[in-house]
């Protein structure tokens, strides 16, 4: 992953299931493969999210091992230290500033299960966590629908607003995520899980 504005690489991941259990780790440095951490906190803990220091020494704790990301890939070492020169934060997706990586799936039973991981935005602010590990923001599955949307905070706070605008509707997430989507072109809600419209 990328480092942050101090040069160090911090991890962020979630997983969520079809029965909605869901594990989450943010801020984790010196530990590969946070995806996995997250999905231990899911099976092994009464937790949703471990942070930082925290999470790094459950990660210990419960098998997982340190991993040296001192020694920096050349590439992203000359793009940290080009990037110091000048210090400028680039806006928007691109494939300079990111590595996040979502995905859904289906199982031969057509359960849906989901995954987000991510190093977050290069040479974010120190501390910074992103929107990708926020189960509901950059993961949402249910029994029958699912969302990831990495590396486009937009959409993933809008997940959130869609969600929110649900449950103050008193409708389900499902509902509510249909309820705030609608067709550029006639102002209609779009019915999302079968794309139909509707007035």
């Amino acid at each position: 992953g990328r480092p942050d504005r101090d040069g160090h690489v911090t991890l962020d991941a979630c997983i969520m299931d079809h029965d909605s259990r869901c594990g989450s780790v943010a801020f984790l440095e010196d530990i590969q493969h946070p995806i996995d951490v997250a999905r231990a906190i899911m099976d092994k803990t009464p937790h949703v999210m471990l942070v930082g220091e925290g999470a790094q020494k459950w990660a210990l704790e419960n098998g997982f091992s340190k991993a040296d990301f001192e020694v920096p890939i050349p590439e992203v070492q000359k793009d940290y230290e080009n990037w110091l020169i000048k210090s400028e934060y680039k806006t928007g997706v691109n494939v300079e500033n990111h590595d996040t990586i979502g995905m859904l799936a289906l199982d031969a039973s057509g359960r849906m299960a989901g995954a987000c991981t991510t190093s977050g935005m290069a040479y974010k602010i120190r501390g910074r966590v992103g929107d990708s590990p926020i189960i509901g923001a950059g993961l949402f599955i249910d029994g029958d629908v699912g969302g990831s949307t990495p590396g486009v905070e937009g959409m993933q706070v809008g997940f959130l607003a869609m969600n929110m605008q649900g449950e103050y509707g008193g409708y389900s997430v499902y509902n509510g995520f249909n309820y705030a989507l609608r067709s550029k072109d006639r102002n209609e809600m779009v019915d999302a899980k079968y794309m139909r419209t509707w007035g």
